[in-house]
């Protein structure tokens, strides 16, 4: 398993941007998860394209009410969880 903070409300990697938040992408053998989606669409985008992240690599979303709403990204094949 690999856990890679994708947004929260600070940034410890240059040029990452932080806002109120939080989003983690979840690598398991068997499926890649992202647990919530942050508090901004194209700050989530950006931060995963910095660390080449495709939003179609994830198979599995679990978000939030308040969450932005990861169909925007494109990513329509994932299996979509809201709490």
């Amino acid at each position: 398993m690999k856990l890679t903070v994708l947004y929260d409300n600070r940034s410890y990697i240059p040029d990452f941007e932080s806002g109120w938040g939080f989003s983690c992408l979840i690598r398991l053998p068997e499926a890649t998860i992202l647990f919530d989606t942050g508090g901004d669409g194209p700050t989530l985008l950006g931060n995963m394209k910095q660390l080449l992240i495709e939003p179609e690599e994830v198979d599995i979303i679990f978000r939030f009410a308040l969450s932005f709403k990861f169909t925007l990204l494109g990513n329509t094949g994932a299996t979509k969880y809201k709490v």
